[in-house]
């Protein structure tokens, strides 16, 4: 018996349905909200300290596109924070191959991005001279408001 198999029979609309019930039940949604509260705080925050404007980092593709730009990356690398979190959605809701090989590719497409992730918070806690292992952890983390030095990095 597969750990997924409840899941697996479910149309999507049942999914769709019981995701949404969970996502709004209290004890999941109001620390995912305080969360975000910090963590968009936070980016307002390095946005301002770049010289950026503080608003980006609420529009979804322009806050990849600022981001990637405060760590000096082209915007086609944009497409590699971007298009694994929609693929692995795709490959678990509607996935065109076997639950095995879904799996797989999700876990391919994760690890990819979540590498690149991290790569990507440890470059930007080097921009700003934090090279402990302790900024790193830090920076990665999901509460990610860790303020960096007022010393901001030159974009341009």
């Amino acid at each position: 018996m597969y750990l997924l198999e409840a899941v697996i029979n479910l149309t999507f609309s049942e999914l769709l349905t019981q995701s949404i019930e969970f996502i709004t039940y209290p004890p999941i949604l109001i620390p995912a909200i305080l969360i975000g509260i910090v963590g968009i705080a936070g980016q307002w925050s390095l946005y301002v300290k770049c010289n950026l404007q503080g608003i980006a980092c609420i529009i979804p593709v322009w806050n990849v596109l600022e981001f990637l730009k405060i760590m000096g990356r082209p915007a086609s690398h944009g497409i590699i924070v971007m298009a694994p979190p929609p693929i692995i959605l795709y490959l678990l809701m509607a996935g065109p191959f076997s639950v095995t090989i879904n799996l797989a590719l999700v876990g391919l497409f994760g690890l990819i991005w979540a590498l690149f992730m991290v790569k990507i918070y440890v470059e930007l806690c080097q921009a700003f001279g934090k090279r402990s292992m302790v900024s790193y952890i830090l920076c990665n983390s999901p509460w990610s408001a860790y303020q960096m030095p007022d010393k901001a990095p030159h974009i341009f």
